[in-house]
């Protein structure tokens, strides 16, 4: 239920946003968190969010600070799930903290001062 509820915020966000700007350019979501709920989310992201607009527009991001993604997960599992990520679009960044979050700029400052666009353009 929570996953549906949070799905929903992020619709309606972005619906709203295209109303506003109608520029064509592309959407980025970072999803924090490499575990089962953050590769869940993350597909569910590319699924709901590119179906929506009925075109590729929102480009998805997991960043993970372990070595490897769902590193707890059955060798057999992790494999799935990556190839599940690599299939969607994901792009996969391992390694990696983040540092800070601005909210209002909608940016996300990783580990080695990367800044990602988050959700906000």
């Amino acid at each position: 239920f929570e996953l549906k509820r949070r799905l929903s915020l992020v619709d309606n966000y972005l619906g709203e946003k295209r109303k506003r700007q109608n520029d064509g350019g592309k959407e980025s979501v970072v999803v924090v968190g490499g575990g089962y709920s953050g590769v869940e989310l993350a597909l569910n992201l590319v699924d709901r969010l590119n179906a929506s607009s009925g075109r590729k527009d929102v480009e998805v991001t997991l960043v993970h600070r372990g070595k490897q993604v769902l590193q707890y997960a059955t060798e057999h599992n992790r494999n799935s799930g990556l190839e599940r990520l690599k299939a969607a679009g994901v792009n996969i960044m391992t390694s990696t903290s983040v540092e800070e979050i601005l909210p209002w700029e909608g940016e996300a400052t990783t580990s080695g001062s990367l800044t990602l666009d988050a959700l906000n353009k």
